[in-house]
């Protein structure tokens, strides 16, 4: 999970910067930060309200909300590019 969650940190604000433009790549790019201490802040709550082994059933909905939400992202201009499957006009 550690590799994974510092690949994280190197992945997305790539693909921030190669979707977005440059008048809101700053606020694009803050979203992840603010969502790992939206999401730390969700985990402590639950831990201290519920118990042990209840704190996953809670955790697991908003991780699986997001791998079903993220799968429908579009591929990056760059990725698209290299494939192949972009057409670039000039």
């Amino acid at each position: 999970m550690g590799l994974l969650g510092g690949g994280v940190f190197a992945v997305i604000p790539n693909y921030i910067s190669e979707i977005s433009d440059d008048h809101v790549r700053g606020r694009l790019g803050s979203f992840l930060v603010l969502s790992c201490n939206f999401g730390l802040l969700y985990a402590y709550i639950c831990g201290g309200y519920l118990e042990y082994r209840t704190v996953p059933w809670f955790l697991m909905p908003p991780s699986i909300a997001f791998m079903v939400l993220f799968a429908r992202v579009s591929e990056s201009p760059t990725y698209l590019l290299k494939s192949g499957r972009l057409n670039v006009r000039n």
